[in-house]
């Protein structure tokens, strides 16, 4: 064999492993999608959702709201979309910082106590394994590109003050095709677990605000799926 020989034959085999290592790369970093037997979802899949007790902390403050249960409706949107999210807080209530307890609701709510979200969307991404165990996030917003989840009132806070800003719960299971799941979202005392997302390639940090201040939420909900989904 001759040099230029062995010099070709070492060239093509570095380039099939570069050429691996590329495909390799792109299948670990591919963002997460709604597949629905074996294929991207080809149209809206209507879900709902239910969760139990909810809280929401002011980080430096320590001031709260809890509300008994939550639900909310929407629908995917293909490839890795949610889109007309309306979510609705039952059984709210404040704890300001002189621990004085109030009910609370929203701007235009049917009954006391009753938190409704202007409606939101949501799109899938990636999450460090630190933050989510599933890797899979889902990351909200209010859908028409303002800021603000809901306006709440309750004596206990003055009035009126602004849920807004951007959250991410895990999403859970990935990889299996089922009608059910579930969108956990937790936090400590200091943070929202996932704080931190990539959305289409790029790397975003999330922070959603009660009266203006970083909030955390706790909460998981139970999701019914229209069609079996899967997100891989």
């Amino acid at each position: 064999m001759t040099i230029r020989s062995i010099y070709r034959t070492a060239t093509a085999a570095i380039l099939a492993l570069l050429a691996l290592g590329a495909v390799a790369s792109a299948s670990a970093e591919a963002a997460p999608e709604w597949f629905h037997a074996g294929q991207v979802i080809s149209h809206n899949i209507a879900f709902t959702s239910s969760g139990g007790k909810v809280k929401l902390r002011i980080v430096a403050s320590g001031s709260r709201f809890e509300c008994t249960s939550n639900r909310s409706s929407g629908e995917l949107e293909k490839p890795d979309r949610e889109k007309h999210v309306i979510d609705v807080f039952t059984g709210c209530v404040g704890i300001n910082l002189k621990k004085e307890e109030c009910t609370m609701h929203s701007v235009g709510a049917a009954k006391e106590g009753e938190i409704v979200t202007a409606p939101l969307k949501g799109e899938l991404g990636q999450v460090a394994h630190e933050e989510a165990t599933s890797e899979v996030g889902l990351a909200l917003e209010e859908e028409s590109g303002g800021k603000e989840f809901a306006k709440i009132e309750g004596s206990c806070f003055g009035g009126g003050v602004s849920l807004a800003g951007r959250i991410a719960g895990e999403v859970a299971p990935t990889h299996s095709e089922l009608t059910s799941g579930e969108l956990v979202f937790a936090a400590t005392e200091s943070r929202q677990m996932i704080h931190n997302i990539t959305l289409g390639g790029k790397k975003e940090s999330l922070v959603m605000t009660l009266a203006g201040q970083e909030t955390t939420m706790a909460n998981t909900m139970k999701v019914t799926f229209g069609e079996a989904v899967e997100v891989t």
